[in-house]
């Protein structure tokens, strides 16, 4: 019989390597994974159901977030090496992407825990699955007629809008890029008419910078965000219409404050959270995974795209909907 198509990339006597290892070593999977593995032994010892989750990612734009949120979950529970991680999901996954998903194996592997951790945590919250016969439901909104039933005008600055959404006291953690997180006082970051922060926590933070997981002092950090003030989802499959229908959907239980396009392909919508019970908010963050929502804008200090600033492309990122009633504070 031939091996079956996900044993395909690898050798017959890496599997067995691993096996007998951990058999000789008496030790857990997780315990053995632990250590210096390479990315095929570890392979060689997953349960073939996490293999064939691997050896399976769906295309860009249906859900891969999701799908790599989901790979990360299942395999933390058999090691804490990150990097290891990281490397066997580039190896698995990426071939059947074509294009670079470093930037999402990152972003699962900072906001996930392992499968047996999970209790509700908002970061970790991916075990919900969409349902496409709910989404099937949901009626699509033209982008224009966002655009004219919005309450308040989407043409401010974007530290206009900032300025209606946080106190001038507040600490905010702003990047121009990822990997350049910036934390201080809303009034004293720089007013230019054109914002290149295009990255922003939608939540103050409570110090100028927290420890990371990996111990590193960093601006941005799960130590260092304070109580959420908004709940920014995002989808990242499905058109601009279907996806701003969705936003309507949850704003029916939710006030809706902010609805900003990307500059790429997805709506991001603020919700405001002043006085919304953790019971509920962890309803509506089920809602919104069944209805297809990106799990990674589900962290509290999750980086989300700045009302009106440009992108690194040259691309602004459109408010389209704006009612400065939602915002409560």
């Amino acid at each position: 019989m031939s091996p079956p198509p996900i044993m395909s990339d690898l050798s017959q006597s890496s599997v067995l390597q691993a096996a007998v290892r951990q058999l000789a070593s008496g030790k857990s999977r997780q315990q053995l994974a632990s250590e210096a593995m390479t990315t095929a032994e570890l392979f060689g010892v997953l349960p073939a159901k996490i293999r064939v989750l691997l050896a399976q990612p769906p295309p860009p734009g249906s859900g891969l977030h999701q799908h790599i949120f989901r790979c990360v979950r299942k395999l933390l529970s058999y090691t804490e090496n990150k990097n290891l991680l990281a490397s066997l999901l580039e190896e698995q996954l990426a071939p059947h992407c074509g294009r670079d998903i470093t930037r999402e194996i990152q972003q699962a592997l900072i906001c996930c825990v392992p499968d047996e951790d999970y209790a509700g945590d908002p970061r970790s919250r991916s075990t919900h699955k969409r349902c496409q016969s709910v989404i099937d439901q949901i009626a699509p909104v033209p982008l224009d007629e966002l655009l004219a039933t919005s309450p308040g005008p989407c043409n401010l600055s974007t530290f206009e809008y900032l300025d209606k959404l946080f106190e001038p006291d507040h600490l905010l953690c702003m990047a121009p890029r990822l990997w350049l997180p910036a934390t201080q006082l809303l009034r004293d970051f720089p007013r230019r008419a054109e914002c290149h922060f295009q990255l922003m926590v939608p939540n103050p933070m409570t110090a100028l910078s927290g420890t990371t997981k990996e111990g590193k002092s960093s601006p941005r950090s799960l130590e260092n965000v304070g109580p959420r003030r908004y709940l920014v989802i995002e989808f990242d499959s499905g058109t601009a219409e279907l996806q701003a229908g969705l936003l309507r959907r949850l704003a029916q239980v939710l006030p809706v404050c902010l609805i900003v396009w990307s500059g790429q392909k997805s709506l991001h919508g603020w919700f405001s959270l002043e006085g919304v019970p953790p019971g509920l908010l962890e309803q509506i963050m089920d809602a919104a995974l069944v209805l297809g929502a990106d799990p990674a804008t589900l962290s509290p200090i999750q980086f989300i795209r700045t009302p009106n600033a440009v992108r690194d492309t040259g691309v602004v990122q459109s408010v389209l909907y704006f009612d400065p009633a939602a915002i409560r504070y």
